[in-house]
């Protein structure tokens, strides 16, 4: 039996400077957006007025933000950049009452660590600004330079010298994206802040200072109807601006969060607000808007992760509580929502009450309760059948049946009447024939039908979005590598569509809905359409883009039923066609003829002898 040889003794030593910034920059610094977050946080902290972001490359080129904060002495901007050196605490008692954005004392450090870092900064009484520069957490140089009061700070090269890292960024689109969505969301924090966004030279975002924060939310998310509300409980105060429940999206992207201004992450606070719109949202699905909670510093903790972008509550159901409790109420009012039921108190957690009073503020039990287990499980989607639903009042026994049998005639005293027109006969599964009044009408179905399609999908545009239809079982489409990066990106515009796309690879989408009028058309093709659209269009269309896009979708959908029509469905088809004058054809808005009418005085003098 041989000995094993004796392990060599290792002694604890301490990490050189250099390494420790880069291994904690690993919990700070995870992509160009988190970098933006922290210096717009810190800009924000110097009481700012005015933040510029800039981005190349998406960020992974250059991020350069400019404030014109209060600036910092050579002294405090060489100490910045030391790591646990901070101007926002002083003790340990501070940790239980933050009120600043930052307080780590990490960020430039960090992001120094991983890039090639400058930072230009000139406080308003000093004659000359100071400039300091890193070289992935290499020497220092420090200069005096000229610069506007204010700090300016450039992030170039990120992850230079750690290529493993850069090599898992996602796509230039994907990490553009997120960097838009760290600046919406510090423009909705930060109403009395002018906040900008320059892409690759090109000016894409920028919000004006304003006085009231409705009115930021307001041109933040301007393409959404949002129904105010604002209450207290206890030690709570809240503002939120909610969408209509049809405006829900999959997920909760489209919800932000604010505790005390600070953008948050929390499962539960976000199934407390869905659940406040009672059951006419499904399990799943979130409102578009934005939640700002207001809460004594000393009961909520934010020091527990380095990105800061999730906390603690003292009393965690407290909290859900008094959000359920104050929109579940107003949403009511103010969207003319059911009142919440007996059923939609026990999905939330709450035990039903015999009047709608709101309790006495009380600090319930820091345990979790059901609620936060509630709010923390696996989300359930819930899914029906492509087809839509039929009307829950409406006998199904006196519809004719689907009979393909019956398409080709049909007698005039068996056939659906409908409005002026009464229909004759289907002609080969293309045309209808019918008759009214004044004479002869012939109506080309599948233009007919896409005109009714396309008018339906204008009218509910003007609601606000077009109704979706969930898939029973989702459909995985492959497409081309650019386009998947846009599905992220596009978000908001597919969902305006009734679309629910989500990226399950890098050249794989699935589909979870898609628009319910279109519910019979070729759902790979109409994927395909919407996402050529966006792409031409850098994921956002104008109105008559998306005008145009919808009436190429319902003319794709029409063109691919090529079932057998009943009666029934010839007839509703004929309540949409609206007669032009006699002798003249009537063109559909994609450019097809849709009617042509013959009179009955026109045939009389074709039959005279």
């Amino acid at each position: 039996m041989t000995e094993r040889p004796a392990t060599q003794e290792r002694r604890v030593v301490q990490l050189p400077a250099a390494l420790a910034n880069q291994i904690a920059a690993g919990e700070v610094v995870t992509r160009p957006a988190s970098v933006v977050k922290e210096l717009v946080e810190n800009a924000v902290d110097a009481a700012a007025r005015t933040v510029q972001v800039e981005i190349e490359s998406a960020g992974v080129k250059l991020v350069r933000v400019i404030d014109d904060g209060h600036g910092m002495s050579e002294q405090d901007a060489t100490l910045a950049l030391e790591r646990y050196a901070t101007s926002k605490i002083r003790c340990v008692q501070d940790l239980s009452a933050i009120t600043t954005l930052g307080f780590r004392g990490e960020a430039l450090p960090s992001i120094a660590a991983v890039s090639r870092f400058c930072l230009k900064t000139r406080r308003p009484k000093d004659d000359a600004g100071t400039e300091i520069t890193v070289d992935g957490d290499g020497e220092r140089r420090i200069a005096p330079c000229g610069c506007a009061p204010g700090t300016t700070v450039e992030v170039a090269d990120l992850f230079h010298n750690i290529p493993a890292r850069r090599k898992f960024l996602r796509a230039l689109a994907t990490e553009s994206a997120q960097v838009g969505e760290v600046v919406r969301a510090a423009a909705l924090a930060n109403p009395g802040v002018q906040i900008g966004l320059r892409r690759d030279g090109r000016a894409v975002r920028s919000w004006l200072r304003m006085d009231r924060r409705a009115e930021r939310v307001a041109d933040v998310l301007k393409d959404y109807e949002l129904a105010p509300c604002t209450g207290e409980r206890g030690p709570i105060s809240l503002q939120a601006y909610l969408s209509r429940p049809e405006r829900a999206r999959s997920g909760a992207r489209g919800l932000h969060l604010f505790v005390n201004d600070r953008a948050v992450q929390d499962r539960a606070l976000a199934r407390a607000v869905a659940s406040a719109y009672g059951e006419t949202l499904d399990r799943g699905r979130f409102p578009v808007g934005a939640v700002f909670i207001s809460i004594p510093p000393e009961l909520v903790d934010v020091n527990v992760h380095p990105e800061k972008a999730v906390v603690r509550f003292a009393h965690a159901r407290a909290v859900t509580d008094a959000v359920y409790s104050v929109l579940s109420r107003q949403l009511a009012a103010a969207l003319d929502l059911p009142t919440s039921t007996t059923r939609t108190r026990a999905r939330w957690g709450d035990k039903p009450r015999a009047n709608e009073a709101p309790e006495p503020w009380q600090w319930s039990g820091s345990g979790q309760t059901a609620a936060d287990r509630a709010a923390t499980d696996g989300t359930a989607m819930a899914v029906c059948d492509a087809r839509p639903s039929p009307d829950p009042g409406h006998d199904l026994s006196q519809d004719p049946p689907l009979d393909a049998s019956q398409h080709l005639t049909e007698p005039a005293d068996q056939a659906a009447a409908s409005g002026p027109l009464r229909l004759v006969a289907v002609l080969q599964d293309r045309d209808l024939l019918a008759e009214h009044a004044g004479g002869i009408v012939v109506v080309a179905r599948r233009p007919a039908r896409a005109a009714a399609l396309l008018t339906g999908m204008r009218r509910s545009l003007t609601r606000g979005k077009l109704p979706s239809q969930r898939l029973l079982f989702p459909l995985v489409v492959q497409v081309q590598l650019q386009l998947a990066e846009l599905v992220q990106r596009a978000d908001e515009a597919l969902d305006l569509l009734g679309f629910d796309l989500r990226c399950s690879g890098p050249r794989s989408i699935t589909t979870h809905a898609i628009p319910q009028a279109l519910a019979t058309g070729p759902a790979e093709q109409l994927i395909a359409a919407a996402l050529a659209a966006l792409g031409s269009a850098d994921g956002a269309l104008d109105a008559p883009q998306r005008d145009s896009l919808i009436a190429t979708l319902a003319r794709m959908t029409a063109a691919a039923e090529t079932n057998a029509m009943s009666a029934s469905e010839a007839g509703e088809l004929l309540a949409t066609v609206a007669l032009p004058q006699a002798g003249s054809t009537d063109r559909s808005p994609l450019g097809s003829v849709i009617v042509s009418t013959i009179d009955y005085r026109e045939l009389a003098r074709r039959e005279q002898i």
